[in-house]
């Protein structure tokens, strides 16, 4: 047995009386309409590799150490492989550049292979550090402190960031 399905096509005036009479509104999501991206206030890149290059060298002579001994060690060139593999990801924000944004609505951080960003509304200090500046959802000290929040760390512009982070904040009460 076959069913055939038929759409029957609304305009825009039908949808809304189909939608009110249901007692629902209509659809606000992403899909059915472009929702607005939030201004950004200040954009920036860091890549602290290129600022530290003596870091830097020592860091992949590190990880090239660790793939060699894993390799000495288990006698499997494939383990090495992925011993050097996993090293480099896990260092992938030492060594690549990561772009930062601070919105109206809130902070983000886009890496490879990661993204993290934060609502204002669930940022609960802003804890200043020689290299960044860290938006934590507690108020204050957690052992889950280094897995949540954003940490923005500075590129040329740390005045600038300190001074926009600390605008945002005091209009939000933090």
């Amino acid at each position: 047995m076959r069913a055939t399905i038929k759409a029957k096509h609304h305009t825009e005036a039908e949808r809304e009386t189909v939608a009110d009479s249901a007692g629902v509104q209509p659809d606000d999501s992403p899909m059915s309409a472009a929702q607005p991206k939030p201004q950004v206030l200040l954009e920036w890149r860091a890549w602290p590799a290129a600022r530290q290059p003596r870091k830097a060298i020592a860091t992949a002579a590190i990880i090239l150490l660790g793939a060699f001994l894993t390799v000495l060690a288990t006698v499997s060139l494939p383990l090495g492989l992925v011993a050097f593999v996993l090293l480099t990801l896990a260092t992938r924000e030492f060594f690549l550049p990561t772009r930062y944004q601070l919105t109206e609505e809130g902070a983000s951080a886009e890496g490879f292979l990661n993204s993290y960003s934060i609502p204002w509304r669930r940022v609960k200090a802003c804890l200043l550090s020689d290299e960044g500046v860290k938006l934590s959802p507690f108020a204050g000290k957690s052992r889950l402190e280094p897995f949540r929040g954003v940490y923005l760390r500075f590129g040329d512009n740390r005045e600038e960031v300190v001074e926009r982070v600390k605008e945002l904040a005091k209009e939000r009460g933090i």
